[in-house]
């Protein structure tokens, strides 16, 4: 089977991390002696092989004029740029035209309207651009593309959550009827560790990034303000938000407790991370599904997080996780359990077991067998 995946980044020898979980499936269907070629829209037409992977970059106009030579295409965050050789729609609209096979994965932003980022909007010429660019242009063409397309046989929308199936719903004012929910897939192979036995839980790890608020770094301080003064929390990531942050670390005189460290996590740092913490907490806003908080599940971390959006589908509170209603909540829940070593490092021992129903090679087949059977109608 021809497969075009579809994606508006890709990894590259600069740039190796982009769409990472795009190029996860790539591999996975190259595994399955699948003929997969990767197509990213580009202003510049360009061609190399990464992993064994070809990946052609060129204008949308091209690359929709190539689609007929392949059984189906596969969509992954295809976005919509107005007035740009890159400009998605191009693609959407010859998919709604001829009658090939096709599925496409939202993954959140692409079906997720302004308002939902309401904590960022500060009424700033650049946020009401945003606003008028995502609320007016790419959900209005998102709504017709998948009004005009979901009906036929050789269609399938796929979801990382019933969640993110409902939120997509209510933000695209439609129902949507022809999907299936596949997670995206854990790498355990790469993540998963023999670590079962916590041997410090009191020290908290959270990787995030800092150009949103959307990941709410701030209720993840004031959990550790709220825990015993020898909990301790360190914080990895990026973004321009680090400043506002060491403010409030200062403020609540938690410097000694609470370290932030600006530096962006590569694969392999990331599970070095993993191995030398016990206890990852999470207090995003609303999430699809929190690929790396279910990556630090399965190197044997306990997460914490809390219970919003669509988290009870990936986390059994006091089974494989813990889930809090709110600070007081979830700092409460971590100290009763980071009391209790046996329940702890079963908590632990169960989120591995579980992380390995949605490992790679689990969600690619159910993947695959998507794709083949849209190209058989």
């Amino acid at each position: 089977m021809k497969i075009a995946i579809l994606t508006s980044r890709y990894p590259k020898p600069e740039q190796p991390y982009n769409h990472m979980f795009v190029h996860i499936r790539s591999l996975y269907f190259k595994s399955q002696n699948q003929d997969v070629t990767v197509l990213v829209p580009s202003s510049e037409k360009t061609e190399y092989i990464i992993d064994d992977i070809r990946v052609l970059c060129d204008s949308t106009s091209n690359i929709a004029n190539q689609l007929d030579q392949y059984d189906v295409t596969y969509l992954h965050l295809l976005q919509l740029y107005p007035f740009s050789a890159a400009d998605g729609s191009i693609v959407y609209d010859r998919l709604k035209k001829n009658n090939k096979a096709f599925a496409i994965y939202l993954h959140g932003s692409e079906v997720q309207r302004y308002q939902q980022y309401g904590f960022d909007f500060d009424w700033s010429i650049k946020q009401m651009i945003k606003f008028f660019y995502k609320n007016v242009y790419v959900i209005p063409k998102m709504r017709r593309f998948l009004i005009q397309t979901q009906s036929r046989p050789n269609t399938i929308i796929i979801f990382p959550s019933l969640w993110m199936k409902q939120n997509a719903e209510e933000n695209l004012r439609m129902k949507i009827n022809n999907y299936t929910i596949i997670p995206n897939g854990i790498d355990t192979d790469f993540f998963g560790t023999p670590k079962t036995i916590a041997t410090n839980p009191r020290r908290l790890v959270s990787i995030r990034s800092f150009s949103s608020k959307v990941y709410n770094i701030l209720d993840s301080i004031m959990v550790l303000e709220k825990l015993p003064k020898d909990y301790t929390l360190t914080i990895y990531g990026e973004g321009f938000l680090i400043p506002y942050y060491l403010r409030v670390i200062k403020q609540k005189n938690l410097e000694e407790r609470v370290t932030i460290i600006p530096k962006f996590l590569d694969r392999e740092a990331m599970k070095q991370v993993f191995l030398s913490y016990d206890l990852f907490i999470s207090t995003t806003l609303f999430d699809s599904q929190g690929v790396t908080m279910l990556e630090a599940m399965s190197s044997g971390l306990l997460v914490a997080a809390y219970d919003n959006s669509s988290r009870k589908e990936f986390i059994k509170d006091n089974v494989t996780g813990i889930l809090g209603r709110d600070v007081i909540d979830l700092a409460n829940k971590i100290v009763h359990i980071t009391q209790q070593q046996e329940v702890f490092n079963a908590i632990i021992s169960n989120g591995q077991e579980y992380i390995k129903q949605i490992n790679v090679p689990v969600v690619g087949n159910l993947e695959l067998k998507q794709l083949k059977k849209i190209v058989n109608q």
